[in-house]
């Protein structure tokens, strides 16, 4: 416990920048060579991962306007590069895994405080 304490501030940091990272990014697919892309995203969405064939990706552009309206920049790609795919897709899913931990942490050290 007094690990977290004396590292809060960095614990906090990292968090805020996970924060940003999953509200603002977002990887959309459309199962062709160029898979995984990871887009910046200028509308703050819970979800991350928009993948599928044409009629799901035609789908998410009515439900979500920041994809219809083009407000998103390409970040990075693999352009078809099988390892480059392979390590950013995992990479971007192990980031938004530790947002989900670090959030479940959160609620649960403000629990046992609550409860102390």
């Amino acid at each position: 416990m007094n690990f977290l304490v004396s590292h809060s501030k960095w614990i906090i940091g990292i968090y805020l920048i996970l924060t940003l990272i999953k509200l603002f990014t977002a990887t959309i697919g459309r199962q062709i060579e160029e898979d995984p892309t990871i887009y910046i995203k200028f509308y703050p969405t819970i979800t991350n991962h928009f993948n599928g064939a044409n009629r799901d990706i035609e789908r998410y552009e009515s439900k979500y306007s920041w994809y219809a309206n083009n407000q998103y920049w390409k970040l990075v790609n693999s352009n078809g590069n099988f390892a480059l795919g392979l390590v950013i897709g995992l990479g971007y899913t192990i980031l938004i895994f530790l947002w989900w931990v670090l959030s479940a942490g959160f609620v649960f050290f403000a629990i046992y405080k609550l409860l102390k």
